[in-house]
């Protein structure tokens, strides 16, 4: 059985968003990367083990606040990473 946390690629999908509208964040996949997995650390796991699990979580993470809370932890991550970038 394989399992998914479904935040991983809502973040992704989110941080895209951001690069696209910011050009004072650097988009190199190191900073992309650190800027992830800063906000997943902070953000709350949602798992799914079967297609049905990843329907009902796209539905749920329309939710505005899940929305604004992954936007909330990249912007937290695209300033840390920007004041100390592993680049």
């Amino acid at each position: 059985m394989a399992f998914k946390n479904y935040m991983e690629d809502a973040a992704v999908e989110e941080l895209t968003t951001l690069l696209e509208q910011s050009d004072d964040i650097c988009k190199c996949e190191m900073c992309r990367e650190d800027m992830v997995a800063y906000a997943l650390n902070r953000l709350p796991a949602k798992y799914v083990a079967t297609e049905l699990g990843n329907v009902y979580t796209n539905l749920n993470q329309l939710k505005a606040q899940s929305r604004a809370d992954i936007i909330v932890q990249l912007m937290e991550a695209a300033k840390v990473v920007k004041e100390k970038p592993r680049h």
